[in-house]
């Protein structure tokens, strides 16, 4: 994405943080991926046995694994939970808590 150019050749102001907020994002799904991955392994299925219980392919259970790209729904993370014998749980967490502060460090975002 090619951010515009201010008339004085200074990089635009919001560029570090977007910026920021897409590696926050990548991080996010990346470790949401490598939790899938562990699940579904530590209930000893394959992923053609997920994808049969959630109703759809083999190359679809692979994207959410592999997060390239991909931006699963709440929807489709609940089937995959049950479909490897969990609960899906969403939470929010503080900005304070020491992973958020050590994740927005690396991706030069505020701390607030």
């Amino acid at each position: 994405m090619a951010y515009p150019e201010p008339d004085d050749g200074e990089p635009a102001a919001s560029e570090p943080r977007m910026i920021g907020n897409r590696i926050v994002t990548d991080v996010l799904y990346h470790k949401l991926s490598r939790e899938l991955l562990y699940r579904r392994v530590r209930a000893g299925l394959g992923p053609q046995q997920v994808a049969k219980r959630m109703g759809t392919s083999a190359s679809a259970i692979s994207r959410l694994e592999n997060a390239v790209g991909h931006r699963p729904t709440l929807t489709t993370l609940d089937r995959y939970a049950k479909a490897v014998g969990c609960t899906l749980e969403v939470r929010l967490v503080d900005r304070n808590d020491g992973w958020y502060r050590e994740l927005a460090s690396i991706a030069g975002l505020p701390r607030r």
